[in-house]
């Protein structure tokens, strides 16, 4: 069991009082009809990102038949492997989510690593568990993913691997790429940093993305699962990647240094 580690820290644990503050982020009009196969949501503190993270969520939850997800989240800790699955149940406040077995073994025999390590003290993935647990029926399986594997060459990997999975094995698979956006700048400048990585992602480009966050030396922590996302994209041959929202801290506790976030949504 992979306990909860920052509720009662990013999150509320007592679960009626997350359950309304959850409603209010979600119960708002959907951008869109339209239903998308993946999002990119922020992992902060609910009171700073978690009204954006809710529009990614809203959009989401479009789709009523999803019955497994996949969880995209980096590494802040530097612990475990380079990339590793947690075939581990998860718990927070609203309860227990089961791990999908059956896809888990598939991606382990196609080389990907199971681990408990790279989980433990990191937080990316587990804010979104709430926002799940709240908007779909239970039942769901999940398939959480940390990453540290620096590179071009291991995203487009793991996107075939994960491309693969999906017809290989049966249910309706949907995504989640965990990031913040650019981390302690000023408000003055922050967006027209992040709008620029932004305008790349919706052009679907995953090694023109990669390339400006790492030339740039840009801090946005989840590039990795986003570099991913949009390899599945051209896998999927997707034709529409759409910013929803995009926010930072200081519109919550105004500060000179403040950190983006932001809603994006895959759809075919």
């Amino acid at each position: 069991m992979r306990e909860p580690i920052v509720a009662g820290k990013f999150y509320t644990d007592n679960s009626s009082i997350l359950r309304k503050e959850l409603k209010s982020y979600i119960e708002v009009k959907p951008y869109s009809k339209n239903i998308p196969w993946g999002i990119v949501s922020p992992h902060a503190g609910y009171m700073y990102s978690g009204k954006t993270a809710g529009i990614a969520y809203n959009e989401l939850f479009n789709n009523s038949e999803i019955n497994r997800i996949v969880l995209l989240g980096p590494s802040h800790t530097g612990i475990g492997n380079h990339t590793e699955i947690s075939d581990e149940k998860w718990k927070t406040p609203l309860g227990i989510i089961e791990s999908d077995e059956e896809a888990i073994k598939f991606l382990k025999e196609k080389g990907l690593r199971t681990g408990s390590q790279s989980h433990l003290y990191e937080h990316s993935l587990e804010v979104q568990l709430p926002f799940l647990q709240y908007g779909l029926k239970p039942g769901f399986k999940i398939i959480p993913i940390c990453l540290k594997d620096y590179s071009l060459k291991a995203s487009a990997n793991i996107a075939n691997i994960l491309f693969e999975m999906e017809s290989s094995v049966k249910g309706n698979t949907v995504y989640i790429a965990s990031s913040d956006f650019s981390h302690y700048l000023s408000p003055d400048i922050i967006r027209d940093i992040d709008n620029k990585a932004l305008r790349m992602i919706e052009k679907g480009d995953p090694e023109g993305f990669f390339s400006l966050v790492v030339n740039n030396e840009l801090s946005i922590c989840g590039f990795l699962p986003i570099t991913i996302m949009l390899y599945l994209n051209r896998l999927k041959k997707g034709q529409n990647i759409k910013v929803l929202n995009y926010s930072h801290s200081g519109e919550v506790l105004p500060s000179d240094e403040v950190v983006g976030y932001a809603a994006i949504a895959f759809y075919l």
